[in-house]
């Protein structure tokens, strides 16, 4: 149904100060990761650290301290160290394990013949590499304890070894 000109002389005296003439005109669709501007015809970006999650909202939200967002996307992501949760919260990364970057993917193990006690690594150099004459086979390990001796009458001369086939018998 077109609108007559009392229509649009009404509606403009009802929005005076938007950008369209009529408010019909505006976007429908301000998507998740924006929010309508109130009093114009636009979708703004919500900034890094704010979010929606939904289409046509006029506020974002702030993400929680443990995650944040990148400006425009829908969603907030978890921070380096942290990781989702089944729960669809951000959890610290256990020891043993790291994450650098911004997002809801799961934590990283240390590799073998490292291991890290720190809650919240977020970087693989937090890992530590397990003495001299030890290692150790597995990965994610929380403790220097993980890290085995050598067997009797072997070692080796390197950190940070993944095999008891790295020891070697002692030249004694």
């Amino acid at each position: 149904m077109p609108f007559s000109s009392l229509d649009i002389l009404i509606l403009y005296f009802i929005f005076p100060y938007s950008n369209c003439m009529i408010q019909m005109d505006c976007p429908n669709n301000c998507p998740p990761g924006t929010r309508k501007v109130v009093g114009e015809c636009s979708c703004a970006n919500c900034v890094a650290g704010k979010t929606t999650l939904d289409f046509n909202l006029h506020e974002c939200f702030d993400c929680d301290g443990r995650s944040n967002s990148i400006e425009g996307q829908p969603g907030c992501f978890c921070n380096p160290g942290f990781h989702l949760s089944v729960g669809l919260t951000c959890v610290v990364c256990k020891p043993g394990k790291y994450k650098a970057s911004l997002g809801n993917e799961e934590c990283i193990d240390c590799a073998s013949g490292k291991y890290s006690d720190l809650f919240g690594s977020i970087t693989e150099h937090n890992c530590q590499k397990c003495n001299r004459g030890k290692f150790n086979t597995y990965t994610g390990m929380n403790s220097s304890i993980h890290c085995q001796d050598c067997p009797i009458g072997k070692s080796h001369v390197f950190i940070g070894a993944t095999s008891e086939f790295t020891c070697k018998k002692c030249e004694c």
